[in-house]
């Protein structure tokens, strides 16, 4: 890059910049783009760690991936209402940035597109949006709030992942699928309402979420990945919708339907002692990680196998009772007890 280049005045001449045609300019302070511009490609702007605000003319329509991103220094920047997309990894690790406004008309929001951008605190996404990309918001640890539109289907992998202040989201009724970590330790995290059509939610989706208290499995839901409750601490509860034809919950713990697989005992949960129902024939991974109350179980005769991980973190655990039946006990079973 042209390091020492502090500032650039665009003859209206050019229609478009380049890729990456000012990346690494970490002097950069001040750009005039002129109306004639109707295109920043990709990368345009990228790196240029100085840059603290940058006025995007009206005329501009298409803006590439990652055109600023980790302009560190970029407080203020005004999305022009022509742009229709936000591209991946568009304003990823702007630090600086606290707040950004979306025009009514973009319709898609790139994967890692406010990835990093731990300042922000707000943003709106306009009704025209119907999809997220993974790892949109990523690391926006000041991000209180988000709500998300009708018309989007799913929240990807990652989506608003270490997200440690928000403490309120709102999934509309369009959504169909929770991708992977999608709000892994989402901190403040302390409710959440899973729509009823969701079918399928990611493995680890909520791990980390310290704050939630309660949740509700929807009755459309058919598939729960690996350790999507695991570290939620103060999760006292599942509730599963009795319309539900795959899983099923008693006194706040979650079964398959059939209650021979216990999935998650709920970390929050404060009773001392626990009797694994009869019915049960399997201990899901994980199903008692970090419950913090625990300090005794007894796990029914015809329990063949303590799955890994089964009792980790359990740190108030003193009494397990394992019956005859047990031949195989798997790795980090009763790891940091």
């Amino acid at each position: 890059g042209c390091s020492s280049l502090t500032s650039v005045t665009i003859p209206s001449s050019v229609t478009s910049i380049g890729q990456s045609a000012f990346r690494y300019c970490e002097s950069l302070t001040r750009v005039t783009i002129p109306n004639s511009v109707t295109a920043i490609d990709g990368g345009a702007f990228a790196n240029c760690t100085g840059l603290k605000s940058i006025e995007i003319p009206g005329s501009v329509k298409s803006i590439g991936d990652a055109a600023f991103s980790h302009c560190e220094k970029l407080t203020d920047i005004t999305i022009p209402s022509g742009i229709t997309s936000i591209g991946d990894n568009l304003f990823e690790h702007c630090e600086s940035l606290t707040g950004i406004t979306i025009p009514n008309g973009v319709t898609s929001i790139g994967g890692g597109a406010f990835r990093g951008c731990d300042s922000l605190s707000k943003i709106t996404i306009p009704d025209s949006v119907k999809t997220i990309g993974v790892y949109a918001f990523s690391g926006c640890t000041s991000l209180t709030e988000i709500k998300i539109p009708d018309g989007v289907t799913s929240i990807g992998a990652s989506t608003f992942e270490n997200c440690e202040a928000l403490s309120s989201v709102t999934i509309p009724d369009s959504v169909t699928s929770l991708g992977e970590y999608a709000f892994i330790e989402c901190q403040s995290l302390k409710a959440v309402t899973i729509p009823e059509a969701v079918t399928s939610i990611g493995d680890y989706a909520f791990l980390g979420c310290e704050g939630l208290e309660s949740i509700t499995i929807p009755k459309n839901v058919t598939s729960i990945g690996e350790g999507v409750f695991e570290y939620c601490e103060s999760l006292a509860s599942i509730t599963v919708n009795s319309a539900n034809k795959n899983y099923t919950s008693v006194s706040g713990v979650l079964f398959n339907k059939d209650k021979t697989t216990i999935i998650c005992y709920p970390a929050g949960k404060t009773s001392a002692k626990y009797t694994i129902p009869s019915t049960v024939k399997n201990i899901g991974e994980g199903a008692f990680l970090g419950c913090v109350a625990l300090n005794e179980v007894v796990i029914p005769n015809g329990i063949k196998v303590i799955s890994e991980d089964a009792f980790a973190s359990c740190k108030a655990l003193t009494s397990v009772t394992l019956p005859e039946s047990v031949t195989t006990i798997e790795t980090y079973a009763f790891a940091g007890l």
